[in-house]
């Protein structure tokens, strides 16, 4: 279950940042990152109640695509 909003933090965005080059190749900056990735990542959740994923269960996957700068 889906909780509230967790948004970008500068701690995070300075390790995360010095991952990426922009399209020109130049370093991204840390408030680079934090304007891009507001409302786009980032939610805090719990296991609402723990069990085994099960053959015929219903799974949604939703993978990570970094912004492009």
């Amino acid at each position: 279950m889906v909780e509230s909003y967790n948004p970008p933090c500068i701690d995070l965005a300075e390790k995360v940042s010095n991952l990426y080059v922009t399209t020109k190749g130049s370093a991204v900056t840390p408030t680079q990152f934090i304007v891009a990735s507001k409302k786009q990542r980032g939610v805090v959740g719990v296991v609402d109640v723990a069990g085994d994923i099960r053959q015929g269960d219903e799974v949604v996957l939703e993978f990570y695509r970094p912004p492009k700068l």
